[in-house]
């Protein structure tokens, strides 16, 4: 664990030279395993380079599937590394792009819902009714947007979704560099075991 974590460090203080000073370095934080990874590796590799942490931005974007739970982990790991911090709510921006295109997600017509009412009801949608790749694309892709405008973005996926092709396309694999991709996925959790 040693040896790949410092390798990731030294891998992205290597890219991350090339790129001005002033540029933030966005990263997505979810709360899960894959993002947790590569906070850690960003803020390792600024303490490398004597970087303040608030070089990295890391963007928490809550939508209409996002638990508490998972919230509250990218919000509490953010402000326990100080990097700079931003939560932004996408689902008004999802409920308009829904709007945009006609799209009724899991059927259910959305212009007769504000967000919290479509919240709740989303909510209450028996597990085999949650499938909708439309409904998730599109958050992926509004978190995409808020992450490519913000600088030189650090990729989260892992090596075991580049392979296997098992991830949100044009979202989660794409970034300027990505942090993980050499790291299987059974291998995160033991680098964040490790390094906490």
């Amino acid at each position: 664990c040693s040896d790949v974590f410092e390798i990731q460090c030294a891998s992205l203080a290597k890219r991350v030279a090339r790129v001005p000073d002033s540029m933030p370095l966005p990263n997505g934080v979810s709360g899960g395993l894959d993002s947790t990874l590569a906070l850690l590796v960003a803020v390792k590799m600024c303490d490398m380079l004597g970087w303040d942490h608030k070089r990295i931005v890391g963007l928490t974007m809550p939508g209409f599937g996002t638990t508490q739970r998972t919230k509250s982990n990218a919000e509490s790991l953010m402000r326990l590394l100080d990097i700079q911090a931003e939560i932004i709510d996408i689902r008004s921006s999802c409920l308009q792009t829904f709007r945009s295109l006609g799209h009724k997600p899991f059927g259910i017509d959305t212009t007769s819902y504000d967000i919290d009412s479509l919240q709740k009801l989303l909510e209450k949608l028996p597990a085999d009714r949650r499938n909708d790749l439309v409904f998730e694309n599109v958050q992926a892709r509004m978190r995409t947007l808020l992450l490519m405008s913000r600088g030189f973005v650090l990729g989260t996926g892992d090596m075991s979704e580049l392979a296997l092709g098992w991830c949100t396309y044009n979202a989660d694999h794409m970034s300027m560099y990505n942090v993980n991709c050499s790291v299987p996925q059974t291998m995160v959790r033991f680098l964040v075991r490790y390094v906490a």
